[in-house]
């Protein structure tokens, strides 16, 4: 009997599957990221537009007879929250995570960050372990001219782990640089602040 060599194909290997299956996630995350992204910027566009409005009165509809007082109570309680979106939505994140980035220490892992754009101040979660690396690691944020009055403002040693990490909350305020003097000081105008 005499051997036969049937060629059925080019077959596509498992890699190459892999690879397809992979770029079409980061298409697909790509078009969720500006799609999310246009969406955001609408969101700050008609907030915008609201408070450019808040000086003229918004006109009645008709049958929902408001007061005066009401009307600028309900047209308050609006700015405010529009205000509070628009400072979420400007917090200054490249800059938080490169000064992050920059002080990066080997013994710190960072749990959760939470800024909170009233305070004009982000608290972070991490763990390190030992105190001394957190205190470090305050010291390497401060320095980084990203965020000023840093400290170290909660700590707990956990007794349950063999390793006994040291949780601790950093929190620091935005700094920004004041034109004139250069130095780093918090600008607040009216209740809304400025990066």
């Amino acid at each position: 009997m005499q051997r036969m060599h049937i060629e059925f194909g080019q077959t596509v290997s498992s890699e190459r599957r892999l690879a397809y299956a992979c770029l079409s996630m980061l298409v697909a995350i790509g078009a969720f990221s500006i799609f999310y992204y246009w969406k955001t910027t609408q969101a700050v566009a008609s907030l915008s537009a609201l408070l450019i409005q808040a000086d003229g009165k918004p006109p009645n509809r008709a049958g929902t007879p408001v007061t005066d007082a009401r009307q600028d109570e309900i047209q308050q309680s609006k700015l405010k929250a529009a205000r509070s979106v628009i400072d979420r939505l400007r917090t200054p994140w490249p800059t938080l995570f490169l000064a992050l980035e920059n002080s990066t220490k080997a013994d710190v892992a960072i749990l959760r960050i939470e800024p909170d754009a009233g305070h004009q101040e982000v608290r972070i979660t991490a763990n390190a372990s030992k105190m001394s690396g957190a205190v470090a690691y305050a010291t390497s944020l401060r320095n980084t001219g990203v965020l000023a009055r840093v400290y170290v403002a909660n700590q707990r040693e956990s007794a349950t782990d063999p390793l006994h990490p040291v949780q601790v909350v950093v929190v620091g305020q935005w700094a920004s640089k004041d034109p004139q003097t250069g130095d780093h000081a918090n600008q607040v105008s009216n209740g809304v602040a400025k990066w």
